[in-house]
């Protein structure tokens, strides 16, 4: 995994959090939500590609053994989730409350544009909703590569007009559920994510590869301070945008050119000019164990805010809200670590 897109999980999913986290009545970093979900799911295309598109290819990987791989990845973390969000909000057993858990444990919940289905249980687990339909699709869509050919790429161009087209004459109520929540809208994020990864090979794999593994260092931070400028503009845009479109098509520009400039400036781990790498600062290490855990505490980190507020209501207590938000984001960080560990344990004592 190249570092510095470990570096910007952690510093996304931090944006995340500050989104779902608020002060008062505001929340404290409203875009942060929307772009970091643009993020993760245009990343999510660029690593599949990474680690398992040439394996499809060769045949090294069946189809059934790569979804197994990615549900074992993703399921059980779900499932503690779940289990954890039903003891916490006392969800009631009725006929419908149980159609509903059918689909989340199913992660299916995202293909009702509703929010007492999509955002139900672990709010946050209609992600995984989609990515699960990504990954049903990813080896048809590598196998031959699909992807790549020009009638496909008419397609998906002529597939993105649609989308443009459709959200901006859906109703304010089933909006989100439909241009932000569903799978087939956030599939475009995911494929471009895809068409990233064939970028970066195809630049460095070409005649580019020897000035890429020369370019000074201050280029390599130049090219990363411009991608950051990018995204400070369109932080300071997201309010002036159209909501149909700042849900996700907003951030797609931003979002790729952050990916492809950091991947491209990564320094080449198999050079060998004794120039240590930039990356191995405090900050970066710290951002880059964070990244790790990166999915870990996207899972939890609302249901461990929801859990600090229920806290605080119950014992009335008197509080920081800034100091609270210090508390609240290290005692999530520490569980997911806690909770990451344990997992890899158990999987470890399974297989062996």
């Amino acid at each position: 995994m190249i570092n510095s897109l470990q570096v910007l999980r952690g510093i996304f999913a931090i944006f995340i959090f500050l989104c779902h986290y608020s002060i008062g009545l505001s929340d404290i970093m409203p875009c942060g939500g929307d772009c970091g979900v643009a993020f993760f799911m245009m990343l999510s295309g660029f690593v599949l590609s990474a680690g398992y598109e040439a394996k499809i290819r060769a045949r090294q990987i069946s189809y059934h053994d790569f979804i197994r791989r990615r549900i074992s990845k993703i399921y059980p973390l779900h499932i503690l989730c779940f289990i954890y969000a039903i003891l916490l909000f006392r969800y009631a057993l009725t006929p419908k409350s149980a159609a509903i858990a059918a689909l989340n444990v199913s992660m299916l919940q995202s293909w009702i544009p509703l929010p007492e289905f999509y955002f139900s249980f672990n709010a946050v687990s209609w992600f995984l909703s989609d990515i699960m339909f990504f990954y049903l699709l990813f080896p048809l869509l590598v196998g031959k590569r699909l992807i790549y050919s020009n009638r496909f790429l008419v397609g998906f161009a002529l597939y993105i007009i649609l989308y443009l087209g459709v959200i901006t004459h859906i109703s304010d109520d089933l909006l989100n559920g439909i241009a932000y929540i569903l799978p087939l809208s956030r599939l475009i994020d995911f494929i471009f994510g895809m068409l990233l990864w064939r970028l970066y090979t195809h630049v460095r794999n070409s005649g580019k590869q020897l000035l890429l593994n020369n370019m000074p260092s201050s280029v390599r931070i130049a090219m990363r301070l411009a991608a950051i400028a990018v995204l400070c503009l369109w932080i300071w845009l997201y309010g002036r945008i159209n909501p149909a479109f700042k849900l996700a098509a907003f951030w797609w520009p931003c979002m790729a050119l952050i990916i492809i400039s950091f991947a491209l400036s990564e320094r080449d781990s198999r050079e060998t000019d004794g120039e240590k790498p930039r990356i191995n600062i405090l900050i970066a290490k710290a951002l880059t164990a964070f990244g790790n855990l990166s999915y870990t505490f996207y899972m939890i980190h609302v249901l461990g805010i929801s859990t600090f507020k229920l806290i605080i209501r119950k014992t009335a207590i008197e509080y920081n809200p800034w100091l609270m938000l210090v508390i609240v984001f290290i005692s999530i960080v520490i569980v997911s670590a806690i909770i990451d560990y344990t997992l890899k344990r158990l999987k470890w004592t399974r297989s062996r």
